[in-house]
């Protein structure tokens, strides 16, 4: 049985609630309820990580997310063009490295999704809809940006689904 509930809840609500772990504190809710980063001269990553999920290792889950992504400059990216992150964690521990916060102390898998591969323009709105099979112990999506940039999100969707032979584009973490 498919489960349709937005496994998200509304942006501003999930910041106050802390359903978010803000990696640099950089990633802020303007005012149109848009998940938004600005970095300049920067090198290092940031993101902004979902509470992780946890999961029954005995049982492999389909998951779908979905989301509006706005970014200025396409050739403004550097590092990598990465906008999201998809990460199976052996924990949730929230680790502080500095005055960087990481979550989960292992990482056992890890997929970035590629700006680039999903065609994003500059200055357009693109909606991006990525279907995910994982089995492990804590399932988590990050908003990312590796370095330089400004990148908006909106309409965030996280659903528990069903496989479908319709789809053949999973992303298997």
């Amino acid at each position: 049985m498919s489960n349709e509930k937005n496994l998200l809840t509304k942006i501003q609500v999930a910041f106050q609630n802390d359903l978010w772990i803000n990696r640099t504190d950089e990633f802020f809710v303007n005012q149109f309820n848009e998940v938004e980063v600005k970095r300049s001269d920067t090198k290092v990553p940031t993101s902004l990580f979902l509470n992780s999920i946890k999961l029954s290792n005995k049982k492999e889950y389909v998951f779908q997310f979905s989301c509006d992504v706005w970014i200025e400059n396409f050739f403004e990216l550097t590092r990598s063009d990465a906008f999201l992150m998809l990460t199976l964690l052996s924990d949730n521990k929230i680790i502080q490295n500095a005055s960087q916060k990481m979550l989960g102390s292992k990482m056992e898998k890890q997929v970035f999704v590629s700006a680039k591969m999903e065609n994003l323009t500059s200055k357009k709105w693109k909606h991006i809809v990525l279907n995910i099979k994982t089995k492990g112990s804590f399932f988590n999506v990050a908003l990312h940006l590796s370095g330089e940039g400004w990148m908006k999100y909106k309409n965030l969707t996280l659903i528990e689904t069903e496989v479908s032979e319709e789809i053949n584009d999973y992303i298997i973490l």
